[in-house]
């Protein structure tokens, strides 16, 4: 149980970046040729955090 309320924490943290970023306007930063934006980052963080609470729990 401990590990999907912090699965959801997760979610949730990463949802309010993913927006406060955007609202604040800041887009993305570029790494070795690639353009990298911060909501694809705090997207993943939060596929993790998803998959954290989806997950089943070991017995």
């Amino acid at each position: 149980m401990e590990r999907k309320i912090k699965g959801i924490a997760l979610l949730l943290f990463s949802i309010l970046l993913t927006l406060g970023f955007q609202v604040m306007g800041l887009g993305g930063f570029t790494f070795a040729f690639f353009d990298i934006w911060w909501a694809a980052i705090f997207i993943l963080l939060g596929a993790a955090g998803l998959a954290m609470v989806l997950w089943p729990e070991d017995k």
